[in-house]
């Protein structure tokens, strides 16, 4: 059942792969594989979170250093807005070796997003730095450093950022922001 959800997904034909991956679990409810890849099909379905949550929490509860559920674990806190959680299950894929990207790019995200901004900025330099060189990259790097800059009151209506040299956040921001690999994306420029 499972080989035949798995063929099924990869001919882009999820909801028939999520009835095979369904009847896998009914058969073995600890099936470890099946359950990752039905919470898989249901993240990768907007507005099917609740679905892959129970999954999830199961598949972490039977095996805690599971770097698949750790996977789903964050990009479930991440929709929810839970960065800290976020931040602790991609730190531990990473102290169990895992380095993908895509979970790089979502903690220097929820870093930045709870404010420890040396760490977004490092996280997404360190992917520059391993040939990363893309748009989110770029961008989170950038958005990491514009959130570097304090409002400081220019006049009586209201705050706004002020931009100087010495800051050199916005400045910094745009060359970050800037490849030449995406000549469409000139952050300011």
């Amino acid at each position: 059942l499972k080989q035949v959800g798995s063929l099924h997904s990869r001919l882009n034909q999820p909801k028939v792969a999520v009835k095979f991956y369904q009847k896998a679990l009914k058969s073995a409810p600890n099936d470890l594989e099946a359950m990752g890849e039905l919470a898989t099909l249901y993240l990768n379905d907007t507005g099917k979170e609740k679905l892959a949550q129970p999954l999830v929490e199961r598949g972490l509860k039977l095996d805690p250093t599971s770097v698949k559920f750790l996977q789903l674990d964050s990009r479930l806190s991440y929709r929810y807005g839970a960065f800290r959680d976020v931040i602790d299950d991609i730190e531990k894929t990473m102290a169990l070796g895992d380095s993908a990207s895509y979970y790089q790019r979502l903690l220097g995200t929820a870093y930045y997003q709870v404010d420890s901004l040396q760490k977004s900025i490092r996280t997404f330099e360190r992917l520059l730095k391993l040939g990363e060189d893309t748009e989110p990259v770029h961008a989170g790097l950038a958005t990491a450093y514009l959130l570097g800059m304090k409002p400081v009151p220019t006049d009586s209506v209201g705050k706004a950022f002020r931009i100087s040299p010495a800051q050199g956040h916005f400045r910094l921001a745009v060359e970050r922001g800037t490849s030449a690999r995406i000549p469409d994306y000139l952050m300011g420029q």
